[in-house]
């Protein structure tokens, strides 16, 4: 079985700096065969305003193997590409009149009336919604540990023998550092 490198970066920003964004999307972009998850991604993808090579991510990354994992509490904040380029889509209890009406133009009508009623369940969980464009259904939370999973090195780790590269960002050109 052929071995192939490991890459990973660990993006955590100090402020909400479009350009260092920007170039943290194209590195994901141009390294390709990984997954690019954001938090808050309303942020640099709003309805009328889209980081360019964030959207290049998201209708180009799977050519290149990159996957993309859009998080926003406010679907209908979103840009259209977002959700037009989803194969999975997870959709937490939603009431806004506004989110639900949005929601209405793609996710299937039985789906959408299920939103608001979500149960929701102790520690700020709740029931969700899984889409995959073909077929949907209510799933329950998935319960986590109480004991947070310690970091490990995974050069460190015997069972892994391909080459690692591990790219660390955190706001601000001085905090930037690249290990290979």
């Amino acid at each position: 079985m052929a071995q192939h490198p490991t890459f990973q970066i660990d993006y955590w920003p100090e402020g909400f700096d479009e350009e260092e964004f920007g170039e943290v999307s194209w590195i994901c972009l141009k390294h390709g065969n990984m997954l690019y998850a954001v938090e808050e991604a309303n942020t640099f993808a709003s309805k009328t305003k889209i980081e360019p090579r964030f959207q290049r991510c998201i209708n180009w990354g799977r050519m290149e193997g990159l996957g993309v994992v859009v998080i926003s509490p406010r679907c209908s904040n979103l840009h259209n590409d977002c959700i037009a380029q989803a194969n999975h889509v997870f959709l937490f209890k939603t009431q806004l009149p506004n989110d639900l009406q949005w929601l209405g133009g793609f996710v299937p009508p039985d789906a959408l009336k299920e939103l608001p009623t979500l149960e929701e369940h102790e520690k700020g969980n709740s029931s969700f919604i899984y889409w995959n464009r073909r077929e949907w259904r209510i799933c329950e939370p998935v319960s986590i540990s109480p004991n947070p999973i310690p970091d490990r090195n995974i050069q460190d780790e015997s069972e892994h023998s391909g080459e690692v590269e591990e790219v660390r960002v955190s706001g601000g050109a001085e905090d930037e550092s690249l290990d290979t």
